[in-house]
């Protein structure tokens, strides 16, 4: 059974009951439970006893997960609130709230919020105060001056068992940070939404989706399914962008026009399409002409890229380093120029590929310097 197995028997839950416990275990690979147990549970009189029963305990258990989280947001909230920090939450707790019917239908691991990069050193502070700690497993990858810097990761205070992600990049890329434009741009594209925790402030429908599609495409490698196992896609990221865009009335030309000014285009393209293929859905081409053209010229140079590299691995060993040197580097820089926030992505598919024949040729390389 595979992911559109699953998407697939979600547009006929009468029919869930057929072959529930498969569905079950692909929800579980793919961050998608809550999700399922709901549709299970306004189907339940289709299900034999014994699953009715597994179904409830699980959304009981899903239940009480969830109001442990809200009980987290709530106390990362008072913070907020009482030291007047102007933070906009992100992802999972902003998105149960906003789009999902109930809210323990969205599974979390941690909370998430964004923050000014100017304020970070207040803000870091105001929580060490509260009694929050820094996660010292993740403190030396999460410094502001390491490469790919871009949160702080907080233990919560007792009894919270939840960790909070404070972000002070909206993005994590090595060379696509937002300017002080782009980043002023967010932060005035902003709403509050009513919770049980207080009012939120959150993305604007248009924000929310370009933040969420440049997260799961670019931050999650996957910019092309079909390149990597289907086992490490998270359905639950692309749910969240089909709720977002059923719920709210999206406005498509600022959506287009955005992503164009922030070179986000092709991250927005895949995941529009990756919504479209698992869910069965159409949704609105903002695609245009120029784009278009881009595109062409990029899946061209992926090509000769690819072409580039399956050369390389049939040299000898030193006509490699030149080789390596010469053309595969060159190539390289001219798809970060092209397309900047994917060219990362598409090199790191080629190593994958071919990744022991790779590292084995750089070890030699560097045995040989």
């Amino acid at each position: 059974m595979s992911i559109l197995t699953l998407t697939e028997a979600l547009k006929h839950p009468e029919h869930l009951h057929q072959q529930w416990q498969g569905l079950l275990k692909i929800a579980k690979d793919h961050e998608f439970v809550p999700t399922l147990l709901n549709y299970g549970l306004e189907n339940l009189s289709s299900f034999p006893l014994a699953e009715q029963r597994q179904i409830q305990a699980m959304a009981v258990q899903w239940r009480n997960r969830f109001q442990r989280m809200e009980n987290a947001a709530r106390c990362v909230q008072q913070v907020l609130q009482a030291h007047q920090i102007d933070a906009v939450w992100l992802k999972g707790i902003a998105l149960a709230y906003d789009v999902y019917p109930h809210p323990w239908m969205r599974q979390m691991i941690d909370l998430d919020i964004w923050v000014d990069k100017s304020q970070i050193d207040r803000v870091l502070d105001q929580f060490m105060a509260c009694g929050f700690r820094l996660n010292d497993q993740f403190t030396g990858n999460h410094l502001r001056s390491a490469e790919f810097a871009h949160h702080y990761t907080l233990h919560l205070p007792a009894p919270h068992p939840f960790e909070l992600e404070l972000h002070y990049d909206l993005i994590q890329s090595r060379r696509q940070m937002l300017n002080g434009t782009e980043s002023a741009w967010f932060q005035q594209q902003t709403t509050t939404i009513p919770s049980p925790i207080g009012d939120l402030r959150v993305f604007t429908p248009e924000a929310n989706l370009l933040y969420l599609a440049y997260h799961d495409i670019i931050a999650h490698d996957m910019l092309d399914v079909s390149a990597f196992d289907e086992a490490n896609i998270s359905l639950r990221r692309k749910y969240d962008m089909l709720r977002l865009i059923e719920k709210h009335d999206m406005n498509w030309e600022v959506v287009g026009v955005q992503a164009e000014l922030l070179g986000w285009s092709f991250a927005v393209e895949q995941a529009l399409q990756q919504v479209q293929r698992y869910f069965q859905v159409t949704i609105r081409n903002i695609v245009r002409g120029d784009i278009l053209e881009t595109r062409a010229h990029f899946n061209a140079s992926e090509k000769k890229l690819l072409s580039k590299w399956q050369t390389f691995l049939q040299l000898p060993f030193n006509t490699k380093i030149a080789y390596l040197r010469h053309v595969l580097i060159p190539a390289r820089q001219k798809l970060d120029w092209l397309y900047p926030e994917a060219s990362d992505i598409i090199y790191g598919r080629l190593l994958l590929r071919h990744y022991t024949t790779f590292v084995a040729t750089l070890w030699k390389i560097s045995r040989h310097r």
